[in-house]
């Protein structure tokens, strides 16, 4: 069922015209006072109703595309009414794709013009936010499929065919105020387990020391980092959520994009894309929790809320106050999403049942006040040329000026072929000549070796660059990396066969020596029967014998008795 009261009307996230082409006058925020964009925007998310809230009463009435309505049930006293305005309202029947039309890709095409952008996934636990962020399959897929999507469907346009783009992932996590690399299986073991820090980056930001990025050149690439670290990322299981995230978790995507202007200069703009899933907000009684080291996430994840909703408090309140980035590691990695330069749309999820109406009204109130928090974004250029793409290039070009001056031919033409020739006439000076052809012939191989180094590398860095205006599977760069994986495979499964084939000869030789065994214990066995048949005939004929001669002994005492009576 779709939301029919919301057809037809302008969402304030709306898309600018094209998906293909960024202008520079695209406004995708309303304007604010004083030249400072309105770059923050809070919509709400509410979920229906889930297995063990049937037969609970909805205590949230979603009234407008941008209104929505709280109503206090009997059960927490007398009946009053909370009214709240948004920038954008999703009842329990809108779908991921609303969503991420309206409020999401925005934001996303900002990123691909050179902006920061962020995603903020905030709520009580088990009310959708992991749902919204990651999702499931087909028309279920959450933000990040659908914004890898989005981002490769951009690069692949036509109108970007001059361009190259370098796109680059990370994925981390934040638990009990340790930073961790979700990408890093071998870091992530419990024997081997080690966390990172932040650092300045010397202009006011911050960074995580030896976070690991990963260079990605299509959505399903994307898809398997996603699956990687969904799958490391910390969860338990409360009466709140039967898998419940215990750890706030940060996706990112790097996209840098090079173009040339007229007078033939690169210009070079970065833009990241934050997509947090935050840890659910609880209360101990309602989760069931009495102790140990769920307890310790428990005061840990509200901890970091805590501070999160005091950054917020300091941004919306009148004067110039403080803003205690530092007193969590989450607020200080969100310090450019919450109030600097970034566009940021923060996704407020609620449940309706009536039983978490206390919950759901502390999230509406707190996404109230994060209304007025004011981002001020602008594009990122790379003037020092400091980025990734542009160290690639500069690399690049200085491999092929080195590539251009390598003299092989020179080298094997002329001073070779002459020292040959005086090898030849100079009989007298033979061993020396050779020694100075050889050193020659060594130069001149060393050479081609360089050559063939040079030419690799550059290979190396442009196969990691993206052309724009042509679909990744057919970019040189990309057949040539099936080729290679396919000449892989090729070679493993060879190498396999004749594995395959060793043990195969080797199980023959064993069963032909079984096959001689087992043909000798038979010749031995044989033999042992005809030697026992042999030796049982000899018996009896030795007990006949000896019958014989006990009865010849009594005929011949019967006979000398017969004499004497005579």
């Amino acid at each position: 069922m779709s939301m029919l009261p919301f057809l037809g009307e302008k969402s304030p996230f709306s898309a600018p015209e094209g998906t293909g082409q960024l202008q520079a006058s695209d406004s995708l925020f309303d304007s604010g006072e004083k030249g400072k964009a309105k770059n923050f925007k809070v919509v709400v998310r509410v979920r229906p109703h889930i297995t063990r809230e049937c037969g609970l009463s909805s205590c949230i009435n979603v009234t407008s595309s941008q209104a929505i309505e709280v109503c206090r049930p009997d059960s927490e006293g007398a009946s009053k009414k909370h009214d709240f305005v948004y920038d954008k309202v999703y009842d329990i029947h809108s779908s991921q794709q609303e969503l991420y039309e309206s409020a999401v890709k925005p934001v996303v095409l900002s990123v691909l013009g050179g902006y920061n952008g962020s995603i903020i996934a905030y709520g009580q636990t088990g009310t959708g936010k992991t749902f919204t962020i990651e999702g499931g399959e087909g028309d279920l897929k959450g933000i990040i499929p659908r914004a890898s999507d989005e981002i490769f469907n951009f690069i692949e346009n036509k109108d970007h065919s001059n361009a190259k783009f370098l796109v680059r992932a990370s994925f981390l996590q934040i638990y009990n105020e340790k930073i961790a690399d979700l990408l890093d299986p071998d870091s992530m073991k419990q024997h081997n387990k080690s966390y990172l820090k932040l650092r300045e980056d010397g202009s006011g930001g911050v960074f995580v020391n030896e976070l690991s990025e990963h260079v990605v050149r299509s959505p399903a690439e994307i898809a398997v980092l996603l699956k990687l670290g969904s799958q490391l990322r910390t969860t338990a299981s409360t009466n709140m959520n039967r898998e419940s995230s215990r750890s706030h978790a940060v996706f990112s995507v790097i996209v840098e994009k090079s173009e040339k202007d007229e007078s033939g200069e690169s210009n070079v703009t970065i833009g990241r894309l934050n997509l947090v899933d935050l840890a659910g907000s609880e209360r101990i009684n309602k989760t069931g929790i009495e102790g140990g080291q769920n307890l310790d996430e428990l005061k840990n994840i509200n901890t970091s809320l805590s501070a999160f909703g005091k950054v917020v408090l300091a941004l919306t309140s009148a004067g110039n106050h403080f803003v205690p980035y530092r007193d969590s590691k989450l607020t200080r990695i969100l310090q450019g999403s919450l109030g600097g330069n970034c566009k940021t749309t923060m996704i407020t999820t609620v449940t309706s049942a009536e039983n978490s109406y206390r919950e759901s009204l502390n999230s509406l109130k707190f996404a109230k006040r994060a209304k007025h928090v004011k981002n001020f974004a602008v594009v990122n250029q790379d003037l020092s040329e400091r980025a990734l793409l542009s160290m690639y290039e500069k690399e690049i070009k200085k491999l092929r000026l080195a590539l251009n001056a390598t003299k092989v031919e020179e080298i094997e033409s002329t001073e070779v072929v002459e020292l040959r020739m005086q090898q030849e006439a100079l009989a007298h000076e033979k061993m020396h000549m050779q020694g100075l052809l050889e050193q020659q012939t060594e130069q001149a191989e060393r050479a081609l070796q360089e050559k063939s180094l040079l030419t690799s590398k550059i290979q190396s860095l442009e196969e990691q660059l993206l052309l724009g205006g042509h679909k990744i599977e057919e970019s040189v760069e990309f057949i040539h990396a099936v080729q290679k994986v396919e000449a892989r495979l090729e070679q493993e499964y060879t190498n396999k066969f004749k594995e395959i084939e060793e043990e195969k000869r080797k199980l023959n030789e064993e069963k032909k020596k079984l096959e001689r065994e087992k043909t000798e214990l038979e010749r031995q066995k044989t033999e042992l029967l005809r030697q026992s048949t042999n030796l049982s005939r000899m018996s009896e004929y030795s007990q006949a014998m000896n019958l014989f001669a006990d009865g010849e002994e009594e005929d011949n005492d019967d006979y000398d008795d017969d004499e004497e009576e005579e």
